[in-house]
């Protein structure tokens, strides 16, 4: 208790400099510039930005508008004017005269598609009638002629080309069926190349006689065989 009586009269200097954190701001009414200044400070706060208007530019071209920002020269100082806007011409009209020759174009395209088309129906069908002529052809009776006989197309049934001469020397070939007989052969000739009656007429191999009823199949022959043909005598004919 004494020791705290004793502290009372010691002056306690503060633990803290106030001084240097808070200023000390001194007002005086009988200054007034000092009273106008302090009428300017504002209270300072968080930077709001400043609101900039907004210019709408009008375009011939379709599509959105997009607003363009105007800043002011004031506010920045590294301002540069704006581009100029390339104006974009307005589309013109294709020329009537272009129009009609690409239509004529088009015409011209389609004709000639079509001519194609009638082209290859009209050879196709050409080709179809070919071929069924040479089909039918080939189920015909075979052609005697001083050449080749016309095979035409192959068919089921095997065919034996064989060479036919005459007493004269001249050979005809003649194709027939291998299971055809020699009476068949004889007609052909007789029809074809002698204009007399088959009877008139013998077939020999290798100097022998050949039955009109056989068949080369039967004969065993093979192409390119040589089969001689004979005119029959009077006296046989007459027998006959």
């Amino acid at each position: 208790m004494c020791h705290i009586q004793a502290m009372a009269g010691v002056k306690l200097e503060p633990l803290f400099d106030y001084s240097r954190v808070t200023p000390t701001i001194t007002l005086d009414d009988s200054d007034d510039e000092d009273l106008e200044i302090l009428d300017k400070i504002e209270v300072k706060g968080r930077w709001r930005p400043t609101p900039r208007p907004l210019q709408v530019i009008q375009s011939n071209i379709e599509g959105p508008v997009v607003p363009n920002v105007v800043k002011s020269v004031e506010d920045d100082d590294d301002w540069l004017t704006l581009p100029a806007r390339v104006s974009v011409p307005a589309v013109q009209p294709p020329d009537p005269h272009i129009l009609q020759l690409r239509q004529q174009k088009e015409e011209f395209l389609k004709l000639s598609i079509l001519i194609q088309l009638e082209t290859a129906r009209v050879e196709a069908q050409a080709s179809e009638e070919m071929e069924r002529k040479a089909k039918l052809a080939s189920e015909e009776s075979p052609v005697v002629s001083n050449g080749l006989g016309a095979g035409g197309t192959p068919s089921s049934r095997e065919k034996i080309t064989l060479q036919l001469q005459e007493q004269g020397g001249k050979i005809h070939v003649v194709k027939i069926f291998y299971d055809d007989t020699f009476e068949k052969l004889l007609a052909i000739f007789s029809e074809k190349i002698a204009k007399r009656p088959s009877t008139d007429f013998i077939l020999r191999f290798d100097g022998t006689t050949i039955d009109p009823r056989k068949t080369p199949k039967g004969l065993e022959l093979e192409d390119e065989d040589m089969i001689e043909i004979h005119m029959k005598t009077s006296q046989a004919r007459k027998r006959n």
